[in-house]
C-alpha cells in the first residue's frame, strides 16, 4: 500500500528587511521636519501679528489721543505719554504732500522700536483732518531704524476745530 506523500512545511517568521526599516525611518524624519516647519511658521506668523496689532494700536492712542485735545497745532505727546510709554523725538518718513508735520517720534514697546509721524491739514470751513503714521521693522530683533522700518499703520481722522 502505498502511502500518500506529505510535505513538511516550515514555518515562516516575519519579520522587517533593512529596507523597510529605512522606508520607516525616512518616513518618521519628513514627519518630524513637516511638524517642525509648521511649528517655527506658526510662532513667526503669531510674532507678526502681534508687532502689527501693537502698532495699530500705537497709531490709534497717537491720533485719538490728539483727536481729544481739538487737533491742537500744540499737542506733544511725549509730555503726555512719557511717564508710562518709552516715546522720544526721532527722525520719521515725513509728511504726506499738503500736511504741515507736527512731529516725528520714536516708542519703544516691549524691546521693539516704532516710529511715528504726526502731520494735520486744514480743510476749511472749520474741520482739521489729523494723519498719523507709524512704522516697525517685523523683523527686528530690538534695534532698529527708521530706514529698515518696513511695515506701517496709517490712520486719518477729522476734527471740527474750535471757532
Amino acid at each position: 500500500m502505498n502511502k500518500p506523500m506529505t510535505f513538511r512545511q516550515t514555518p515562516t517568521r516575519m519579520a522587517m528587511t533593512i529596507m523597510e526599516a529605512m522606508i520607516s525611518l525616512v518616513i518618521l524624519v519628513i514627519a518630524i521636519i513637516g511638524a517642525s516647519g509648521y511649528r517655527y511658521q506658526a510662532a513667526l506668523g503669531a510674532r507678526q501679528a502681534d508687532l502689527y496689532s501693537t502698532g495699530v494700536r500705537m497709531t490709534l492712542l497717537l491720533c485719538e489721543a490728539w483727536s481729544g485735545v481739538g487737533g491742537a497745532a500744540s499737542f506733544d505727546p511725549i509730555s503726555i505719554f512719557s511717564p508710562d510709554l518709552d516715546i522720544t523725538a526721532s527722525a520719521g518718513i515725513g509728511a504726506p504732500t499738503g500736511f504741515t508735520e507736527l512731529g516725528s517720534y520714536q516708542m519703544i514697546v516691549e524691546g521693539v522700536t516704532y516710529y511715528a509721524t504726526m502731520s494735520w491739514k486744514d480743510m476749511g470751513a472749520g474741520i482739521t483732518s489729523l494723519h498719523v503714521v507709524v512704522s516697525w521693522n517685523p523683523r527686528s530683533g530690538g534695534t532698529s531704524t527708521i530706514g529698515n522700518a518696513i511695515k506701517s499703520y496709517r490712520l486719518t481722522t477729522y476734527v471740527k476745530t474750535p471757532s
